[in-house]
């Protein structure tokens, strides 16, 4: 909760850990969208769609390891970069999943 009475780098910081908070759970949900393929992926190593989630799969784990290593402040440029990473794997994740499953858009976009 914000409190009016708090200083701007206090606000910043509430800000950014929200961020944070927000970014680590879609990262979380990209995972989770991840593993449902992973049968799949041992299975057929010459699909383009799996090698591409397990990529995705493997860029979201390294993602939510970069912001484990966030902290302090200072980190604005550094989360900055992090979290135009995060949208750029959803929008990817998306895009994959549209292309694999056109017919369940919407329930993916309501997912992430």
């Amino acid at each position: 909760m914000i409190d009016p009475k708090d200083s701007l780098d206090e606000l910043l910081a509430k800000f950014e850990q929200a961020q944070i908070s927000s970014n680590r759970e879609k990262l979380s949900a990209i995972i989770s969208f991840s593993d449902r393929f992973i049968p799949e992926m041992s299975e057929s190593t010459k699909d383009e769609f799996l090698i591409h989630v397990a990529s995705i799969r493997a860029d979201a784990i390294d993602l939510l390891a970069e912001y484990d290593k966030v902290s302090g402040n200072g980190k604005g440029e550094r989360l900055n970069g992090l979290n135009a990473r995060v949208l750029e794997l959803l929008n990817f994740t998306e895009y994959l999943f549209a292309l694999r499953y056109p017919e369940k858009v919407e329930q993916a976009h309501e997912a992430l």
